[in-house]
């Protein structure tokens, strides 16, 4: 710093100087946590802009990631929460994990593979019970129109057909909440193109 002309300059106190951060809180349902999904999408497609030193050193963003427990994955892959469904990683029945054939079958799911699941059929293409949970108390009518979609077994009573439509889409209830409001765009348009969630405590956006 005195090389520069800046004098004795204490470098530690001016890196730790204190900063004005501005923190969000909301309640822990859907309807709230979705208030915050357009600021987080403009910050991961803001990713993009490549910064420059003074001295002309670009330096790219290369991870973007935030902490989330279990509910918050289910949130963010559109996973239902609660009940025997929970994995955000492969979706399917929880109680049925401990069978390692069960386990190894079960493929990883990526959000695009989400989005297609649930825009299949009418429901989550209409956004029937406004995009929140489409699958959610369909009548007998609506639940053949939707195993037809998703080419499944359309003959037999209400009772019989939710649980064809149940094993099909396992625990998924929505499409990956950083869609909720472009559906129809893929996760590449929305600087999702590597957006990866773990089945650990990470949600985990990488960038190369």
């Amino acid at each position: 710093m005195k090389a520069k002309g800046k004098g004795d300059i204490d470098v530690q106190s001016v890196v730790e100087r204190p900063q004005v951060y501005i923190l969000g809180r909301c309640g822990s349902s859907e309807v709230d946590q979705l208030a915050y999904i357009n600021t987080r999408k403009a910050c991961l497609q803001s990713m993009n802009i490549k910064i420059t030193t003074s001295n002309g050193v670009e330096i790219p963003d290369v991870m973007h990631f935030f902490h989330g427990d279990g509910p918050e994955q289910q949130f963010e892959a559109g996973e239902q929460k609660r009940g025997n469904a929970g994995c955000a990683s492969s979706s399917g029945d929880a109680r049925k994990y401990k069978d390692l054939a069960v386990s190894l079958s079960k493929p990883h799911l990526t959000l695009s593979e989400r989005l297609r699941k649930v825009l299949q059929g009418p429901a989550g293409k209409n956004k029937r019970n406004a995009g929140l949970k489409p699958f959610k108390d369909l009548r007998l009518k609506e639940l053949r129109s939707e195993c037809r979609a998703q080419g499944l077994e359309t003959d037999g009573q209400k009772k019989d057909l939710q649980e064809i439509l149940k094993e099909e889409i396992s625990g998924i209830q929505r499409v990956p909440v950083m869609m909720f409001f472009d559906q129809e765009k893929t996760p590449a348009d929305l600087g999702l193109g590597r957006h990866c969630i773990l089945s650990i405590t990470n949600i985990v956006n990488i960038k190369r």
